[in-house]
């Protein structure tokens, strides 16, 4: 582990598209986390996120101490263990969450990606609808993943499902799936989604920092 220093807040390194990215930024909003937030081009990363994890893989957090959680889902417990308002931590996750970053992201990505992996992308886009399904008869009778309040499952599987939907956004729309196509648009006119999904410029060297949510005038000031 690395370790930097002279931070007053801990540092995000984030790709505003990316959804590993959008789970961390909107776990660490819910957390009210005070973090300078880093937009990456991924073409070009910033030296420093490199040496902070070699991985070179978004998000990155480095935390006042100096400390590097470079795992998205490390970072959204690390921000609720400190302060979990909406008592996300209180729903068992775990089984959607591995199904989600395990199956349905390995389909999520040859079916988006068809030309990087040299599949066929509607086998993919099948078998991504299957699991699918899945969470349609979960959101049959609940608003939510894991009952009627928001919690850690939904906003882990969020971005992944807009990813999805995004790829073919018509044809999204015409699949049978009302409770899923429900539960992702309020998901997506919501403050929280809204907030973590400003756009920012690129972060070079000698940039004045920006804040990642409602707290950014105060921090600007510190």
């Amino acid at each position: 582990m690395r370790y930097l220093s002279g931070m007053d807040v801990p540092i995000l390194y984030s790709f505003r598209r990316c959804p590993y990215a959008m789970r961390a930024r909107m776990a660490l909003l819910v957390g009210g986390v005070v973090c300078e937030l880093r937009e990456v081009k991924l073409a070009k990363k910033p030296t420093a996120m490199v040496e902070a994890s070699p991985k070179g893989t978004v998000p990155v957090l480095v935390l006042a101490d100096g400390r590097v959680i470079d795992e998205s889902l490390d970072i959204m417990y690390w921000a609720l263990g400190r302060n979990d308002p909406e008592q996300w931590l209180a729903a068992d996750a775990a089984a959607v969450i591995m199904i989600n970053d395990g199956p349905f992201k390995h389909h999520l990505d040859r079916f988006k990606y068809p030309e990087r992996y040299g599949e066929d992308p509607i086998e993919h886009r099948d078998a991504a609808i299957t699991l699918l399904r899945s969470l349609e008869v979960r959101l049959a009778d609940r608003a939510y993943l894991g009952g009627s309040v928001r919690s850690f499952a939904d906003i882990a599987l969020f971005p992944f499902i807009r990813q999805f939907a995004e790829t073919d956004r018509a044809f999204f729309d015409g699949l049978d799936l009302p409770a899923l196509q429900a539960w992702l648009a309020a998901h997506l006119d919501s403050a929280l989604f809204s907030e973590a999904m400003v756009r920012h410029e690129p972060w070079a060297p000698g940039d004045a920092p920006v804040y990642l949510g409602a707290w950014s005038e105060e921090a600007s000031r510190a």
